[in-house]
């Protein structure tokens, strides 16, 4: 069986191993100084006060996106270990979990057989990009902590393929109802609708399950 489906993701994080430089400026020093002063020709204190601040540039690493020669963005939403089918393995996990699935094995077993396609996926009606920060603490002696730095689509479409056995379509049609209730992507921050109706059953009866 094959479905092509028309994806909505919100809150996108880059990764992926790639990476871009940005400048930030960081506070360095905030001060304030008031000064008062007793005029003696009108015997009334005179208040003046001045303001300091330091600012320091750096450049720092971003997580980002793979993008081609015309700024396009790529996901690897596809492939046999991509964002959909990790997001599908957790499903089964979940359901199994939740008592839907008899054993977590079931799932390994029906997720070999599905091909999701392709492996880069072109994000497509792109609505804003904008940098977040995670704070990471490091294993140290002192548990220091860094900020990570990432890009961020805040919401895009994009269309994808999967080919699968049809006797796995309603474990399959049952992991696509699940991931969409899921935070999931890089950093498990993402989300994801499914914008698509299944094709059309033999009898010719149209079955979308995503109402």
């Amino acid at each position: 069986m094959r479905i092509d489906l028309k994806l909505q993701l919100e809150n996108v994080f880059g990764g992926d191993g790639f990476l871009r430089p940005h400048e930030i400026e960081e506070l360095k020093l905030a001060r304030s100084k008031q000064r008062i002063v007793i005029r003696e020709d009108i015997g009334i204190p005179v208040t003046s006060s001045s303001k300091e601040r330091k600012v320091e540039k750096r450049e720092v690493e971003v997580n980002t996106f793979r993008r081609d020669d015309q700024g396009n963005y790529y996901l690897k939403l596809g492939g046999s270990h991509g964002k959909l089918w990790g997001a599908m393995k957790e499903a089964g996990y979940l359901l199994y979990q939740a008592g839907r699935l008899k054993s977590k094995s079931m799932t390994d077993r029906v997720l070999k057989a599905v091909q999701v396609l392709p492996d880069w996926v072109m994000l497509e009606n792109v609505e804003s990009v904008k940098v977040e920060t995670i704070p990471q603490v490091l294993n140290t002696m002192g548990n220091s902590m860094v900020q990570l730095y990432f890009d961020v689509i805040t919401k895009c479409e994009a269309k994808i393929t999967l080919v699968f056995p049809d006797q796995f379509k309603d474990l399959i049609f049952e992991y696509l109802r699940y991931i969409q209730t899921m935070n999931c992507l890089n950093k498990r921050r993402g989300r994801i609708t499914i914008l698509s109706e299944l094709p059309e059953e033999k009898e010719g009866e149209k079955l979308n399950l995503f109402k």
